[in-house]
């Protein structure tokens, strides 16, 4: 298993986070999306989806529609499952897993552990939001080699804010 923390001072180091992240997803990947209200889950999936050619002002977390497809560079499919606190939950039978998971795009899913049990065959990566102070922790973990590009890039062009603020506020 890979991992990779990083502090967040910033809604616009969420936001380059998120570009770096994009910038080197491929289609079938999935991403689960886990944290507070208020951690930086949607601001996140807004510069992902940004980076694949998608309007990021058209993306909203999809908490009573279940699903939103956007279409860019591949299709990209933001599931939020907050509203389905209990497994098994009756909604969730309704979709097949073709309409929460994007075989030829990117799937991006906000409190996923109701879906993450049939997921096991898939490349998933896990993102992990926590308060840390005035700003934000990510860690990302994955199993699967294909997300090892993606950790080399924030290694490489993630950098600390530089005008020394430790307030953050955003998504």
């Amino acid at each position: 298993m890979e991992s990779y923390t990083m502090l967040l001072k910033t809604p616009e180091e969420t936001w380059q986070a998120g570009q770096c992240i994009g910038s080197c997803l491929k289609p079938g990947d999935v991403l689960l999306l886990k944290g507070e209200m208020g951690s930086g889950k949607t601001t996140i999936c807004k510069s992902i989806c940004q980076t694949l050619s998608v309007n990021p002002d058209v993306v909203i977390s999809p908490t009573y529609t279940i699903v939103n497809v956007y279409s860019g560079r591949y299709p990209v499919f933001h599931v939020d499952l907050y509203r389905l606190s209990s497994s098994p939950h009756p909604q969730l039978d309704d979709f097949d897993r073709e309409d929460l998971i994007a075989s030829d795009g990117i799937t991006l899913v906000e409190w996923p552990d109701l879906l993450f049990p049939f997921l096991m065959d898939d490349p998933v990566l896990w993102l992990n939001f926590s308060f840390h102070g005035h700003g934000r922790q990510l860690t990302l973990e994955s199993s699967h080699a294909g997300f090892g590009e993606i950790f080399q890039s924030l290694r490489q062009d993630t950098t600390p804010s530089d005008n020394g603020s430790d307030e953050y506020s955003g998504n």
